[in-house]
């Protein structure tokens, strides 16, 4: 297996700059499970860069629906050898594939049971306010989606940031 990170930024210094970029991803429990190869870029003045850090990765622990394990992707951007940018982003690692009519990941079948989540309706006080940013009514509707046998969520009107970070 191997993992990709691919990313693109902005030079605003309004000068050439040769910078450098690594990344490693985090476990659970916030220790380094792989490091990638820093690589350098550089930019010329108010112009676009893209990059791609790319390693193999030989036993990832793998995202699954009922167990579904999450790292971080933690990538770092250096100057004069002086840190100054970091993102952070959450990720599963899963191989998804098609066998004949099976939908597969990680190579076991998996039936989806899909419920549709539309936050608009749903979650609205008597005063019109909308609850999609209260983290209790959001695991409340976690929790009855699994209690139903559902296995797949599709969130209409796009995906809430907080309902994301709230799913494992």
């Amino acid at each position: 297996k191997t993992i990709i990170l691919a990313g693109e930024m902005k030079n605003l210094f309004g000068k050439n700059l040769k910078i450098r970029i690594g990344a490693e991803i985090l476990d659970k429990d916030g220790k380094i499970a792989l490091q990638l190869p820093e690589i350098e870029k550089s930019a010329g003045a108010n112009q676009d860069l893209t990059f791609e850090l790319k390693k193999e990765w030989k036993n990832p622990k793998l995202w699954w629906p009922y167990s579904p394990y999450l790292y971080h992707a933690r990538v770092k951007i250096f100057l004069n050898n002086k840190l100054i940018d970091t993102k952070t982003e959450r990720f599963g690692f899963r191989d998804i594939s098609i066998k004949g009519r099976d939908f597969l990941i990680n190579g076991r079948k998996i039936v989806y049971r899909r419920g549709v989540r539309i936050g608009y309706l749903l979650r609205r006080t008597p005063e019109g306010k909308y609850l999609v940013n209260n983290r209790e009514s959001v695991l409340r509707e976690i929790r009855r989606f699994k209690e139903w046998g559902y296995n797949c969520v599709r969130t209409h009107h796009g995906c809430f940031k907080l309902f994301a970070d709230i799913v494992p």
